[in-house]
C-alpha cells in the first residue's frame, strides 16, 4: 500500500501560492498524466475567485490560490472513470511530495 494513501487528508486552508519551481513539477505530473490517458489536466495558478463564493464552497476552503482542473473528450464513453482514477493517482503522487490537496466538484 502507497504510504500517501494512509497520509492524505483533505486539506481546506493553504498558505502561500505556488512557486516556480512546485509549478514545473506539478506540471510535469499532469503532463505525464495527460500523455498516458487522453486527458485535459490544467494546473490554473490563478483560481483565488473559484472559492470565492461561500454559497458553492460552503466556506470550507481557504486562501487557495491554485486548482486542477481534471477534464477530457466528452465522447470519452469512461471519462468519469478514467479522471477519478487518474485524477486519485495525481493526488497521491501531490501528497507523496508533500503538497496539501483537497478533491472539489462543480
Amino acid at each position: 500500500m502507497r504510504e500517501a494513501i494512509a497520509r492524505r487528508i483533505s486539506r481546506r486552508t493553504y498558505g502561500e501560492p505556488l512557486n516556480e519551481d512546485e509549478i514545473r513539477e506539478i506540471n510535469g505530473l499532469i503532463d505525464e498524466v495527460n500523455r498516458r490517458t487522453g486527458l485535459t489536466l490544467v494546473l490554473d495558478t490563478h483560481a483565488e475567485q473559484a472559492f470565492s463564493s461561500k454559497k458553492y464552497t460552503k466556506g470550507f476552503i481557504h486562501h487557495a490560490t491554485s486548482v486542477i482542473l481534471m477534464k477530457g473528450p466528452s465522447d470519452l464513453s469512461d471519462l468519469r472513470e478514467k479522471i477519478g482514477y487518474f485524477g486519485e493517482g495525481l493526488v497521491l503522487d501531490l501528497v507523496d511530495r508533500n503538497y496539501g490537496t483537497c478533491w472539489v466538484a462543480g
